[in-house]
């Protein structure tokens, strides 16, 4: 081989080792940037299920307090109503008591035999004549029996008493003994019952 033939060859070699080390190269850029496209792939899906996660997470909570809140307006507007049940309950517990002429109110206790007394007067007034005993309270049968829930007692004036669980006593003066308190009429006085109820029989 001339010398002008050895450094084509050198050349030609020279030439294909570069050309190995560029494709070396840009197979190295290529990979990398394969790597790099994987990454921002896997990256971007994390990414996406973390904020899928969070807005479940957002929306379970928002459903959470608004059924916490449901509850709670719901056990308010039931309170609500209890309490306005009570009440309605509360006015209802009062008694009318008229005679010659005159007419007091009385507030009723709480107990079956009021129970049984208002059921009673529900279908209409209840008319008892009655008369005096002992000088201190007015005695009348009702027109049936109503359940005892007797305790010892010691009356004032005013007071109203179930005896024997069909008697109807108003009270004008002071007793004690084992009776059914019925209730209190408001404000009374013996005086003031003595004008209304007067000596002797009377209708009410």
């Amino acid at each position: 081989m001339t010398k002008s033939e050895r450094r084509n060859a050198s050349g030609v070699r020279a030439v294909s080792v570069w050309a190995f080390a560029a494709a070396l190269c840009i197979a190295a850029a290529l990979a990398l940037a394969g790597c790099s496209s994987d990454a921002a792939s896997n990256a971007a899906a994390d990414n996406a299920a973390n904020a899928n996660a969070a807005a479940a997470d957002n929306a379970a909570n928002a459903n959470t307090a608004a059924a916490a809140n449901a509850n709670a307006n719901g056990d308010g507007a039931a309170d609500a109503a209890a309490d306005a049940a009570a009440g309605d309950a509360s006015q209802a517990r009062t008694l009318s008591i008229s005679a010659n002429g005159q007419t007091v109110t009385a507030k009723l206790a709480d107990n079956s035999s009021v129970d049984a007394l208002v059921e009673l007067l529900q279908a209409g007034p209840v008319t008892v004549e009655m008369n005096d005993f002992s000088n201190f309270e007015k005695v009348g049968e009702l027109p049936r029996s109503l359940p005892r829930n007797d305790m010892q007692i010691s009356t004032d004036a005013g007071d109203l008493i179930l005896y024997q669980g069909n008697r109807f006593v108003i009270y004008y003066g002071q007793n004690s003994w084992d009776f059914t308190y019925l209730g209190h009429i408001e404000g009374a006085t013996k005086e003031g019952l003595l004008e209304m109820l007067g000596s002797g029989s009377v209708t009410v």
